[in-house]
């Protein structure tokens, strides 16, 4: 990831009126020492440490590790950094009268650092911020207002036990090789074996994640997908169901009455 600086003029009376980002750094390196500013600025302030550090927060200072992120409102304080070593860290500078119920949105708390368990988020956000920001010779603002709320959520996503909840790695895994290969014939040893499982422990994994067997899974895409295909009037019944891996268009026509409740015909007709 490479580093980025990147400051902008002083924003106008109009542009405070909505969306503004006044400067950001991708991944800085600081020298060892501290950044103490007691009256704040007067943005907001989004800031991601790549390194461990001491962050005053609430009239104490405390040390932090990696992957700490924290949001400051304008004026304030501000206290952070390390004696002992190099640090980098990644932030952004910003204005708007949008800007606070966007913060709000996120659920964090102004001044309170928040551990993330990785860099991922702010690597992916603040580099195509930075884009939109020099790529083009007037940047668009609700794309730039977009990419940082986009960023905040996801923060609160990592953070929130409710909201952070996802799907085992090897499952995605699964999914997605069922979902690329939805019209071919699957072999439960080979899902199985994908994620790493014994068949009928796959099986039962698979069920409770999603709620349906892996094949039952299968089915739902293509009728779902079967759907989708007969709204195009120019392909037959025969040739939908084949692009949905069904070779008998009968049998085809009986588990799309089963899913759906009517059969492919009644279905076309009442679009």
């Amino acid at each position: 990831m490479k580093n980025h600086v990147y400051w902008l003029r002083r924003p106008s009376v109009s542009q405070l009126r909505c969306f503004y980002i006044l400067g950001l750094g991708v991944r800085e390196p600081m020298p060892p020492g501290h950044v103490r500013r007691p009256n704040g600025m007067d943005s907001y302030l989004l800031m991601h440490f790549h390194d461990p550090v001491e962050i005053e927060s609430d009239g104490r200072v405390a040390k932090y590790p990696a992957n700490t992120f924290v949001v400051w409102k304008p004026g304030d304080p501000h206290y952070f950094g390390s004696s002992g070593r190099l640090w980098r860290h990644s932030w952004l500078h910003c204005y708007g009268a949008s800007v606070p119920s966007s913060l709000q949105g996120s659920g964090l708390i102004f001044g309170v650092p928040v551990l993330l368990p990785h860099a991922a988020t702010v690597d992916f956000y603040l580099p195509q911020t930075y884009r939109e920001l020099t790529s083009y010779v007037k940047p668009d603002v609700v794309t730039l207002e977009c990419l940082v709320t986009l960023w905040l959520r996801e923060v609160r996503r990592l953070t929130s036990k409710a909201d952070g909840q996802r799907f085992p790695e090897n499952f995605i895994l699964v999914r997605h090789h069922i979902e690329s290969r939805m019209a071919e014939r699957l072999r439960m040893e080979d899902l199985a074996t994908l994620a790493g499982l014994s068949v009928s422990h796959f099986i039962t994994r698979f069920r409770q994640h999603f709620g349906v067997s892996p094949l039952q899974y299968q089915l739902d895409l293509r009728m779902r997908y079967a759907a989708h295909l007969l709204q195009d009037r120019h392909l037959t019944v025969a040739q939908v169901a084949q692009a949905v891996g069904f070779e008998d268009p009968f049998y085809f026509s009986r588990q799309f009455r089963i899913k759906c409740g009517e059969s492919p015909r009644h279905y076309r007709r009442n679009i």
